[in-house]
């Protein structure tokens, strides 16, 4: 029989764990971990063991993680197969936060090198958007799908604080933490 789904968010571990009947004979058991229909992980194991998988959520779909377990002792023509199905719904959310790893100015020009963030949200990463902010300046934004970008036609010796945001399906995520730079005077 099939559960019903479970939620998890995209980016965190599921763990599961089943107790097994059978062979009390050391590896007389065999525990095997599908998901989708792949087979991710296969244990020897005995009557009494509780054999655990963990399962990270990386999207917002639904997946199906089965346990089965094979008798090996059996004198039959058909080994005798049992499982166990949780169905996990995974749930998207915005991406996380980007990091900037350069920035740097030329003259009216700033160039953001940044790297993505560690988790997508479970949503493909749709773009970037960048905000560059200076007391009684109008705010710079810029956007691109990658590292780097770049803010043009800026006025020169002006300090800036830079902050840039990743965006997917279900939204912008939160930003970066603001680092600053001063475009140059001339070249």
């Amino acid at each position: 029989p099939v559960a019903a789904a479970l939620t998890a968010q995209a980016g965190s571990t599921v763990g599961f764990q089943a107790g097994l009947a059978g062979s009390s004979q050391a590896g007389g058991l065999t525990a095997t971990w599908w998901v989708d229909g792949v087979q991710v992980k296969a244990v020897a194991a005995a009557h009494g063991q509780s054999p655990a998988f963990n399962y990270a959520v990386t999207d917002g779909l639904l997946h199906k993680v089965e346990l089965k377990v094979r008798d090996n002792t059996r004198l039959v023509l058909e080994t005798p197969v049992a499982s166990k199905v949780w169905m996990v719904q995974g749930v998207a959310s915005v991406p996380g936060t980007p990091t900037i790893t350069a920035l740097t100015s030329s003259w009216s020009a700033i160039t953001m090198t940044f790297a993505a963030p560690a988790s997508t949200g479970g949503s493909p990463l749709t773009g970037y958007a960048s905000l560059c902010t200076s007391p009684g300046r109008v705010n710079v934004m810029a956007s691109a799908k990658a590292s780097p970008i770049v803010m043009k036609r800026l006025p020169i010796g002006v300090t800036y604080a830079c902050t840039v945001a990743a965006s997917n399906a279900l939204g912008k995520g939160p930003s970066s933490a603001p680092r600053s730079v001063k475009t140059r005077l001339f070249f």
